[in-house]
């Protein structure tokens, strides 16, 4: 049950929801109500009004679970005030071109109504994440009124460095291409020379992979610097360098 001056209303579960919520107290204190009543009961809540008004670092706030799809919001004070709950409104108005609405990301507004002279972004405080919630847009006077665009927004492109990978590459293929198959000192084996051939052409697809990701770059290059240590290793030793390291010492 509720009071409406001063006469005892019994109103719907639905309705308590919107009009007896503890945390709508203070946006309804003043609120004006529109509605049809039969044997003291309000059947149907066509218009809410809500007068209050709060300040912008406390905005008043109302939890509209319960207000009528087809019923009307009307927003007449002059500072912010912010909507949550679930739901469509078939129209809400706002009336006074200094005030604030923040609108609740569940909720869906078939029709807003702004003073004239004023645009969507005077008002709506969060636009750019509700934008696509509201239906369409009317001035007070009755001219429809364009929504803005919906802003595009472009990432930066990802810059790859790519440079170790490259000299790595270049420095594969070079040795690989210089090297002579061989038991001869200075020769490599050619399975050597294969290995290093084949560790080059992996590391070059990864280059060339227009989707690759830098990690992917790191450890390619990183792979491929292996690879190379480990043909450079494989190198057959020249007989001069084993004739001085096996040569006995002799005293002078």
């Amino acid at each position: 049950m509720i009071m409406v001056d001063g006469t005892p209303l019994l109103v719907s579960d639905e309705l308590k929801q919107l009009l007896l919520a503890e945390g709508n107290g203070e946006a309804l204190l003043g609120a004006k109500l529109r509605y049809k009543s039969a044997v003291r009961s309000v059947n149907v809540l066509s218009e809410l009004e809500i007068a209050a008004s709060g300040t912008a670092k406390a905005p008043v706030k109302l939890d509209t679970t319960g207000m009528p799809a087809d019923g009307t919001l009307k927003i007449s004070g002059d500072q912010p005030v912010a909507l949550s709950g679930k739901g469509l409104f078939r129209e809400i108005q706002i009336t006074n071109p200094k005030a604030k609405l923040t609108v609740g990301t569940d909720l869906r507004i078939a029709r807003l109504v702004l003073p004239d002279g004023v645009s969507l972004t005077d008002i709506v405080t969060n636009l750019s994440q509700v934008q696509s919630q509201i239906g369409s847009m009317v001035s007070a006077s009755g001219a429809t009124l364009s929504l803005p665009a919906s802003p595009v927004y472009y990432s930066a492109p990802t810059v790859l460095d790519k440079s170790a990978l490259d000299a790595a590459i270049a420095d594969a293929s070079g040795l690989a291409d210089a090297a002579v198959a061989g038991s001869q000192g200075g020769q490599y084996p050619q399975s050597a020379i294969d290995a290093l051939k084949v560790a080059a052409k992996a590391a070059s697809d990864v280059y060339g992979d227009a989707e690759v990701k830098q990690a992917e770059i790191d450890d390619a290059a990183s792979a491929l610097q292996d690879a190379i240590d480990t043909f450079k290793a494989a190198q057959v030793p020249t007989l001069e360098g084993s004739l001085i390291e096996n040569r006995p010492f002799l005293p002078q």
